[in-house]
């Protein structure tokens, strides 16, 4: 049904009747302007109330023309009505209380006319901020729910990723190491392409697990205390077993702890991977550790002798764009690293080594108060 058709109700009739009411309002100003005689009692005591049912007037006018939903006009409406009636009940009761007293009232319409501006206009105020914060709320439980719905999606997809993707590609695997020894030269230059190609599947499957897990929480997750020290160990012996031709050498000082979450394991397995993977056939990886002498911070260095990355990369090394990402499927590790990193109140850089290759330093907070996560920083609890 269109505007046009549409039956009138009290949000559609309300607008106009507060400016018909504000224009009444401002006849009668008006009138009492004329009557006054001196210049200060033109400005104080009819000028302002006139300037004021004018603003009465136009409010009616941008009532109706503003976006309300028929719920938040209907309480601008109520405000504005509460305002105005309670203000005149306020000052009739004044009035009769006087003429009780036997006090004579003079200028009781022009009193009465002045506080319906100002109570009529008081309500309007507080309605539209209601009204606004109303539409607010409205909007953000609106959003939690979208974001809920969102979470459901992306936790079923994580699912179907895992369970079925990942399972069908480790069997791929599988199959191609049984036949490794049953394929001539050129075979084998051909199961190794499709080694590497599920290897990399298989990889992105994990990297889309691991962002479906930091995206999925909460927005505040509290963060424990974490073994840095057998992390790193771990993550050390993992790259051994997966890479006999690295050299791996770790210098890392046992009970480092650390404010951090179950993923702090992800963040220097993509270093690590990162720093093999894009080296030569024998690669040397250093991974170092160290605390700070105020014992606030612990760093975590880890350094190869690659390549090495260009100065205009390393400035994009951890934002990489959602186009990239979706061209290569590369660099999704270093993305998730800075996210886990900043969000445990860490902070990630990145350096060139001597004489050739890569630093990057990893710095984490150490055990004082127990912090929360939240926005990619740490907030001390209360008891702190």
């Amino acid at each position: 049904m269109s505007d046009r058709t549409r039956p009138l109700s009290v949000d559609r009739v309300g607008p106009a009747v507060i400016s018909g009411i504000g224009l009444i309002l401002a006849v009668v100003e008006l009138e009492h302007v004329v009557k006054m005689d001196t210049p200060l009692g033109v400005v104080l005591e009819a000028g302002f109330p006139l300037a004021l049912a004018c603003a009465l007037t136009y409010a009616g006018v941008w009532l109706g023309r503003n976006r309300f939903g028929r719920e938040e006009t209907l309480r601008v409406i109520a405000w504005f009505a509460v305002g105005t009636v309670g203000m005149l009940l306020v000052t009739a009761w004044v009035i009769v209380h006087q003429l009780i007293r036997g006090v004579p009232f003079h200028h009781t319409a022009f009193v009465l006319t002045n506080t319906a501006i100002v109570g009529g206009i008081g309500g309007f105020v507080v309605g539209a901020y209601d009204a606004r914060s109303e539409r607010r709320r409205r909007a953000l439980a609106d959003e939690r729910r979208n974001l809920a719905r969102e979470r459901e999606r992306t936790a079923f997809l994580n699912h179907l990723l895992r369970h079925n993707v990942l399972n069908a590609m480790n069997v791929v695997l599988g199959r191609a190491d049984s036949l490794s020894s049953h394929v001539d030269d050129d075979g084998r230059d051909h199961l190794g392409s499709i080694t590497r190609c599920s290897e990399d599947v298989v990889t992105l499957v994990q990297n889309v697990s691991t962002i479906t897990r930091v995206v999925s929480e909460e927005r505040e997750t509290a963060l424990e205390s974490v073994d840095l020290s057998e992390t790193l160990e771990r993550g050390v012996e993992n790259l051994r077993l997966a890479y006999d031709e690295a050299e791996v050498v770790a210098r890392v000082p046992p009970g480092i702890e650390v404010w951090a979450d179950g993923l702090l394991s992800e963040v220097f397995e993509n270093l690590l991977l990162n720093a093999v993977q894009h080296n030569d056939d024998s690669p040397r990886v250093t991974v170092t550790a160290s605390v700070a002498e105020d014992g606030g911070s612990a760093v975590v260095s880890i350094a190869d002798d690659g390549p090495g990355i260009p100065d205009d990369a390393k400035r994009k090394l951890f934002r990489a764009s959602h186009a990239e990402l979706s061209r290569s499927g590369h660099g999704v590790g270093l993305v998730i690293t800075r996210v886990l990193v900043r969000r445990y109140g860490g902070d990630i850089r990145v350096e060139d080594n001597e004489p050739t290759g890569t630093v990057f330093h990893v710095e984490l907070r150490t055990t004082p108060p127990t912090p929360t996560a939240r926005d990619g920083g740490i907030a001390a609890s209360p008891e702190a």
